[in-house]
């Protein structure tokens, strides 16, 4: 079966699950790139950062990059404007494509060029049903109104997880039409991260920060806005305010536009034990979760899943998250960790301090979070995709 999978960019989290889906008996897989972002020196304005993955991107699958007509390429609607991806679909036989998400002008030219040739169309978003409620201007009904009518086009739906799966309920979509993909990272290579630091010990530059009667407090991922780095800076220094005995370390891992604003802030507040660590690429992040003892993602609207805190829980980290990061629905329970209500500091700041004055709560929650995350594995959201495909194809 000639599975078409049409994308942005080669994307770091999921580059990975191609490779598996490649190698699934019976998927004939090829991919389409509209840009070939990451795969050599590109400026990302979110992380304020050259970025350039150290983890092979175009490896283990068959690929093509497609021209991008863009006079400004990116992830924006307009970003990606590639006429070429009616070649494949209209010229060569293709028994099912998939398109990640309608946010881009080339994935509606994949839907036309699909409904033309009569291609069955998968479709895998991430947007879940506690951010849709938040949206109630006009410009929102008129949004809903076309989600509806490109949801009809649609053969298939890839939901990630429960508030995934009620977005798409709440557009009336069947029961029979939705297909389960957990979304995942690439777990074995993080716990063969794992095990290898374990022998070998933390990288020596990094292990240096931390002595043994410390608690690292880690965030990962962009400095701006929608992460909300600085609501865990408030939260931090509500917690240091109340006088732990412990020494307690907040590490921001990333880079980005609101760096500044919490440099100044720590300034400000003449706060101590709070380093920012920068951009860090994909073969130092391992060594980074290794010394965490409490992961928080703070995000709010926007933050549709949060990829970091899979990554964090296959190193066995407890988890904080705010009620609007997507993944809490699915990856955090009262047994590894706590959701808290966005933008709420005081209860983060709780949530801390349980954590950080309870080693044994600690060790029993990132206990329960490798259980957790074995369920979310890229093994079986390939497997999953492969399912739906063949459902599809049949």
């Amino acid at each position: 079966m000639r599975l078409s999978i049409f994308m942005s960019h080669p994307i770091q989290y999921q580059v990975s699950l191609l490779k598996k889906l490649a190698n699934i008996d019976g998927i004939n897989l090829n991919v389409y790139f509209y840009w070939d972002f990451g795969c050599k020196d590109s400026y990302d304005p979110e992380f304020n950062n050259i970025v350039k993955w150290d983890l092979p991107l175009l490896d283990g699958y068959k690929y093509s990059f497609l021209r991008n007509f863009s006079l400004k390429k990116g992830t924006h609607f307009f970003g990606c404007i590639n006429f070429g991806v009616i070649i494949p679909i209209l010229f060569k036989k293709q028994d099912v494509v998939m398109i990640f998400g309608w946010a881009l002008f080339s994935n509606w030219l994949v839907v036309i060029a699909a409904l033309i040739s009569r291609t069955p169309i998968l479709l895998f978003a991430e947007s879940p049903f506690s951010h849709e409620v938040l949206k109630k201007s006009f410009l929102n009904k008129i949004r809903r109104k076309v989600l509806k009518g490109l949801f009809s086009l649609i053969n298939g739906f890839l939901y990630i997880g429960k508030e995934n799966k009620m977005f798409y309920k709440s557009y009336g979509i069947a029961e029979e039409k939705l297909f389960f993909v957990p979304y995942a990272v690439d777990n074995e290579r993080h716990f063969k991260s794992q095990k290898l630091i374990h022998s070998l010990g933390v990288n020596r530059d990094i292990a240096i920060e931390k002595d043994k009667d410390s608690i690292v407090v880690l965030f990962v991922g962009k400095l701006i806005e929608k992460k909300r780095p600085l609501d865990l800076l408030k939260s931090f220094k509500k917690l240091q305010e109340q006088h732990t005995t412990k020494k307690i370390l907040l590490w921001f891992v990333g880079n980005g536009t609101q760096l500044k604003e919490l440099e100044k802030y720590v300034l400000n507040h003449q706060m101590i034990n709070v380093k920012f660590w920068g951009f860090q690429n994909q073969t130092q992040l391992p060594h980074l979760y290794a010394l965490g003892d409490i992961f928080v993602l703070p995000s709010g609207y926007g933050e549709t899943w949060g990829l970091v805190v899979n990554e964090a829980m296959c190193y066995g980290k407890p988890i904080i998250v705010s009620d609007l990061v997507g993944c809490g629905a699915d990856l955090v329970t009262l047994n590894n960790g706590f959701i808290v209500p966005y933008g709420d500091t005081n209860k983060m700041a709780d949530a801390l301090k349980a954590l950080v004055e309870n080693e044994k709560m600690r060790n029993d929650f990132g206990k329960e979070s490798r259980v957790i995350i074995n369920k979310y594995s890229q093994e079986i959201a390939a497997t999953q995709i492969a399912k739906a495909s063949l459902r599809l194809f049949k």
